[in-house]
């Protein structure tokens, strides 16, 4: 797997109504404006009404030893251009001799700037304060506030001079066990024991009921039995609506990762024997990627709702790197003869996309024989897990474009791979694509006949990218397909491309694209 970055969690924050507190405004106010005669301030508004608006205190900045921060911060924006002064000087008021000419500038309301000119010796009147900040969130430079966050805490925020916005404080006094306000969630607790509760946190930071109990839809697959992949078209829940679940190899386990978006489908064993079962979630049609977490709990009929419930799942769960989870190879389900098992598809990343599409694949686990026949109709396809586990010098390839053959053979890189010979059943020319849907870092290429005498002489190219196309990492597609003769052979050779891989079961598709 490639190294995983994953990205922390962030809370909500809801403002709190603000206390203005005139001393620190006015404070502030003799910087940057001057007075109209009626108690207010020239040159626009004095920014007290709006920091109340806005939800802003703006307290005395003593309080935090911000004040002198404040001050030096409205010296500093100030400048006298055409004259010499000292650095750090405030601009002249007005009335105040000086050198004819000479222009000066000062801070006011929100980040704005007033300009005068020195006329006749004198500093002329001050234009009206320009260039403020409009944002709905603004805050006069030193304000500060105490804002609402996470499970009933408190943060205090600073108003930020330069910016004239709000610098959020650490979230602290969080109420232990509490929720933030408007999470939504299912949960037990129902007169009928198999119907959910949809809850939603309050404003108290604690679950109560949202609405009546409901009985419980989840999507159900037919696991095939015919060899071929089930696909079902799903979506991850609405915006608000998530669950918890594992992110560790082995099941049960002793926690549970952060909630985010879900789904649950309902697998069926039709059958009177027990099957191996493999799943994986892939791009839906006109969706994107997903960085998602399977796990699977045999021989439930419903989807685990509580903590406990999420934490007894079976078998080993699969976080797929930063892309697409799965089970397959040795994570493969097994599912009882007319039994039941659940999967949960959950999203990683904190930052989530809520009711976006996805697929959900679903085969019974199978040998490949060999040599693997090709599908003798045009556009049909079959899917194997193969263990790579033969050890070889691996083919030179580049991770953007495709080398063309015959390859270089890095000599001093052993990695882990495997041949796969495939036959044409048909009597006509075909071509076979290849890929498959997972995230390990593979090459692939393929020679005519058999198995090779001359590892460099491959067909078309060495493929380390598949950017081009819905599906994972290397592949053959289009002109880079397979040519298999009628009635012929070809082989495919897929195999790591870094040699830290240990040997790994990996499931690949070989779809006949045309027969000639």
């Amino acid at each position: 797997m490639r190294p995983v970055l994953r990205v922390s969690r962030t809370r909500s924050r809801r403002a709190l109504p603000a206390v203005l507190f005139f001393g620190s405004a006015l404070a502030l106010a003799p910087a940057c404006a001057t007075s109209d005669g009626d108690g207010g301030i020239a040159g626009g508004d004095s920014g007290l009404s709006d920091a109340a608006t806005d939800g802003g205190a703006a307290t005395d900045a003593t309080t935090d030893g911000s004040a002198d921060g404040a001050v030096d911060a409205a010296k500093d924006a100030s400048s006298v251009d055409g004259a010499v002064a000292d650095a750090g000087a405030e601009p002249p008021a007005e009335g105040a001799a000086c050198t004819t000419g000479a222009s000066f500038s000062r801070p006011c309301g929100y980040c704005g700037t007033q300009k005068a000119q020195c006329v006749e010796g004198f500093v002329a009147a001050y234009s009206a304060c320009s260039g403020e900040v409009t944002a709905a969130d603004r805050c006069l430079p030193g304000a500060t506030r105490m804002s609402a966050c996470g499970a009933c805490g408190t943060a205090n925020d600073l108003c930020i001079a330069g910016t004239c916005r709000w610098n959020v404080g650490v979230c602290r006094n969080e109420l232990p066990g509490g929720c933030v306000p408007g999470t939504k969630r299912l949960a037990r607790g129902c007169v009928n024991a198999d119907d959910i509760q949809p809850q939603v946190c309050a404003n108290t930071c604690g679950f109560v009921a949202d609405g009546a109990c409901i009985s419980e839809a989840i999507d159900t697959i037919l696991v095939p039995t015919d060899g071929s992949t089930a696909v079902g078209n799903f979506r991850f829940s609405a915006a608000g609506v998530v669950s918890r679940y594992p992110d560790a190899v082995d099941c049960p386990v002793n926690g549970l990762e952060d909630a985010t978006p879900y789904h649950f489908a309902l697998l069926k064993n039709t059958t009177a024997a027990p099957i191996l079962v493999e799943v994986y979630p892939s791009t839906a049609p006109g969706g994107a990627v997903f960085d998602t977490v399977t796990t699977a709990y045999v021989g439930r009929k419903s989807r685990p709702v509580t903590d406990a419930e999420l934490m007894n799942c079976s078998g080993m769960t699969d976080d797929g790197g930063t892309q697409w989870s799965a089970l397959y190879g040795p994570k493969a389900i097994a599912i009882p003869a007319n039994g039941t098992a659940v999967v949960q598809t959950s999203q990683y990343q904190a930052v989530t996309a809520a009711g976006q599409p996805f697929s959900l694949n679903v085969r019974t686990k199978k040998t490949a024989p060999s040599p693997l026949p090709i599908p003798a109709t045009a556009g049909a396809s079959v899917t194997f897990g193969f263990l790579l586990d033969q050890q070889r010098a691996v083919l030179q390839a580049d991770a953007v474009n495709d080398l063309a053959c015959p390859a270089a053979v890095d000599a001093a890189t052993l990695t882990y791979g495997r041949y796969i010979t495939l036959s044409n059943p048909t009597n006509k020319a075909a071509r076979v694509e290849v890929w498959s849907d997972d995230t390990l870092d593979v090459i692939m290429a393929s020679y005519a006949g058999g198995l090779p005498n001359n590892r460099a002489s491959c067909q078309t190219v060495v493929s380390d990218s598949c950017a081009n196309f819905d599906h994972r990492d290397a592949c053959l597609m289009d002109g880079n397909a397979v040519s298999i003769p009628a009635g012929g052979t070809a082989t495919v050779y897929v195999a790591f491309s870094a040699d830290f891989e240990p040997p790994a079961e990996l499931p690949i598709t070989f779809r006949t694209s045309s027969l000639q």
